[in-house]
């Protein structure tokens, strides 16, 4: 396995496993030092030390990175929608995304979702936004964005700034 990239950057492995039908689409680090890896089924825990597993929440249709609070919640784009599992309890918190939108952490602990698609080559009407999630269902806040190419990916900067991510 490569653990040195040809710029210097270095990997370290920390879990092997055996093959699954249903690959992992995601990855997120709990304060204790686990993760969580989002699985088509929902998101396991992984004890990094033992390399012992469970399931976090069994929920299938989970797809992407989930993002831990710092209150112990945990979320995760589940189909077309964003969940917020804690203490036990599911619920839904935004929702009406497409196909393949990606959850991102933003400014003040803020949940943000990425869907939709830029118009390519000037062909068409695209549908890229960006949605502040808020806290429950009908306080999530959509910011259409007009951009000729196919986004594939965000990162928050600063404030209200995210780099987009694309191929042209």
């Amino acid at each position: 396995m490569e653990t040195k990239t040809w710029s210097g950057a270095t990997a370290e492995v920390l879990l092997v496993g055996r093959a699954e039908s249903e690959r992992p689409t995601g990855l997120a680090c709990l304060p204790d030092g686990g993760v969580l890896i989002t699985c088509p089924d929902g998101l396991r825990e992984v004890d990094t030390g033992s390399g012992q597993a469970h399931w976090h929440v069994l929920l299938p249709g989970c797809h992407g990175g989930a993002l831990v609070r710092g209150d112990g919640a945990v979320l995760v784009m589940c189909g077309s929608a964003l969940v917020r599992w804690q203490e036990g309890h599911l619920r839904v918190v935004a929702g009406a995304f497409e196909e393949g939108s990606v959850l991102l952490a933003g400014p003040d602990d803020e949940s943000w979702v990425l869907s939709g698609y830029g118009a390519t080559l000037g062909v068409g009407q695209g549908t890229l936004a960006l949605t502040r999630a808020g806290d429950t269902v009908g306080d999530q806040l959509r910011y259409p964005i007009t951009f000729d190419a196919a986004v594939r990916s965000a990162l928050w900067l600063d404030g209200r700034r995210f780099f987009l991510a694309a191929q042209r």
